[in-house]
This record gives structure tokens, sequence and C-alpha cells, in this order.
């Protein structure tokens, strides 16, 4: 799975490298590639040893640190299940969770940061929600469940390593069926939100249901692929990138 993730780092400064290795990653005489979420590469954290962002998230940085609006608004515009379990407005943004007062995570509320803005400019950001404190009213990470300090760590997963599967299958570069494996990523991420925490669980009604209304497009085969990929690696910021 990393030589697969690797192999598509190639795609656009060596196509031919980059089908070579994907060729080797993907032959399972040299182990194959991951099989589930219980594959994840992951560290499970815990309040001794807490998760990198806890700090950013639920310590002294958490009036500092909201969801972006382009990802806030790809979550709400596709009516994706997965936004009520990673975003939430807290009436006081700048507590810590048992002083946060109200928590709405209902998706239609949610309000992401817009970029181009500083602390002076933002007043004039269109649909600007205001402070509370020292803190603005955008959305953040859940702090109960992927923004807690003892929640997953997660470097490579089954849900990545399937969406680079199906970009491979789309170039033609490996054999396979491009919608069956994309739609087994997304609903293998919106499974891997459980290991964040049981609150993160999305059932299978929600996961068809989402599906269903955004069904894959092979006209927008890699568009799709790579929007999904992106949703993937949250809180992975440097693979995000």
């Amino acid at each position: 799975s990393i030589l697969l993730r690797l192999a598509m780092r190639y795609t656009r400064a060596d196509a031919a490298k980059a089908q070579q290795y994907v060729a080797i990653a993907t032959n399972p005489a040299n182990g194959g590639l991951m099989s589930s979420n219980a594959d994840n590469a992951k560290i499970v954290c815990s309040s001794a040893w807490p998760i990198t962002g806890a700090s950013t998230f639920t310590g002294t940085e958490r009036a500092n640190y909201y969801i972006a609006k382009p990802f806030i608004d790809q979550l709400k515009n596709t009516s994706d299940p997965r936004l009520s379990r990673i975003a939430i407005l807290y009436e006081f943004p700048a507590n810590d969770v048992a002083t946060a007062g109200t928590k709405n995570t209902n998706p239609a509320d949610q309000i992401g940061m817009p970029m181009g803005y500083n602390d002076a400019t933002i007043v004039n950001a269109p649909g600007y929600p205001g402070k509370s404190g020292a803190a603005w009213k955008y959305s953040q990470v859940n702090r109960e469940i992927m923004g807690k300090v003892d929640a997953t760590y997660f470097f490579i997963t089954y849900s990545q390593t399937q969406l680079l599967l199906a970009e491979a299958v789309q170039r033609g570069w490996v054999t396979g069926n491009v919608a069956t494996i994309y739609n087994d990523a997304v609903r293998v991420h919106m499974g891997q939100m459980a290991q964040y925490d049981a609150k993160g669980t999305i059932p299978t009604s929600e996961m068809d249901d989402y599906l269903t209304a955004n069904p894959f497009d092979p006209a927008k085969a890699l568009e799709q692929i790579n929007t999904q990929y992106w949703v993937s690696c949250f809180l992975d910021g440097q693979e995000a990138w």
C-alpha cells in the first residue's frame, strides 16, 4: 500500500514509472494491498500520549482553529453524513468541552471559515457569524470524536489505498472495476469514523443514501476520486495537501 502511494506520486512526473510500480504494488505475489479498515496504519492515542492535534483542537489553541469553508461546503453540498461527525458549532468555541455550551452538529448549520481574510477584515466576509469572546463562531473539529485527546491518528488507510487503486484502474494501469472500488473506498472511510469514537459511527443506510444521491460518474472519475481522497485525508494535512 505504501508502494502504491509512492507510485501514484509519479503520475504526472513519469507516467511509465508510475505504471511500472503500480503493477508491482498491486501484484498479490508481492503481498497485496490493505483489504479492510482493520489494516489501517494508525496510532491509538491516550490521555498520557495525546493525538498530535490535541493542543490545537482541545487545548490552548482551540480558539484559533476552524474548518475551512471549501471543506465544509463540499460535505454540506453533497449531504455527506461525515459532516455531522466531523464538524461542530460550539456556543462558546474558546471553552473546553465541559463549558463550551450548546453543541450543534446539524450539517445545515455548519459554517466554514473563508480563506483570504485576517483578524480585522473577516468581519466583512459573507455570512460572518460573529465572535464569542476571543473565538469566532465558525465550525470546529468535534472534540468528542475526531478532536478528542485520545482519538486515533491515521497514517495510511484502506480508504486512501482504494482511492489510489481506483485512479490507477481509471488510468488503465491495472485491471478492475473503477466504480466498485470507488464506492467501497467511500464506504470504508465512512466506516473509519467509528475508529475515532463510537459517536462517529455512520449507519449503512446513511452510506447508501449518500452514494445514491452522489453516484460515481465515469465522465468525472478523476475529479471524484481525488475529491474523496482529499476528504479521506482530513486531519492528515501533509497528505491532503
